[in-house]
């Protein structure tokens, strides 16, 4: 069971709790994790704007930006296009 705590002391913790959580050994928590940061530094790295195309044709696929690299989910891929058409409007809509 996991420790009762609010916030985890440490990065340790975290891994400890993920594994415990989902079955997966605490290597493959620190892999992923890992691949994680080392995706959203290639997209934040990346000369904008991104590229996105869809890695395959399975319902749902991820996409891969043509110029970086970096995969993102399909809705992530889908509002990114739709902020950049919005982007380019010339009536901008300010409430508050």
């Amino acid at each position: 069971m996991l420790k009762d705590k609010t916030v985890m002391d440490d990065e340790k913790d975290g891994l400890d709790a993920l594994s415990k959580i989902s079955g997966l050994k605490k290597e493959r928590v620190q892999k992923i994790w890992d691949d994680v940061k080392d995706n959203q530094k290639v997209l934040e790295e990346c000369e904008r704007p991104h590229d996105f195309e869809q890695i395959s044709e399975k319902f749902g696929s991820d996409y891969v930006c043509k110029k970086c690299g970096g995969k993102v989910r399909s809705i992530d891929a889908k509002w990114y296009k739709e902020g950049l058409k919005d982007s380019d409007s010339s009536q901008w809509i300010i409430r508050g």
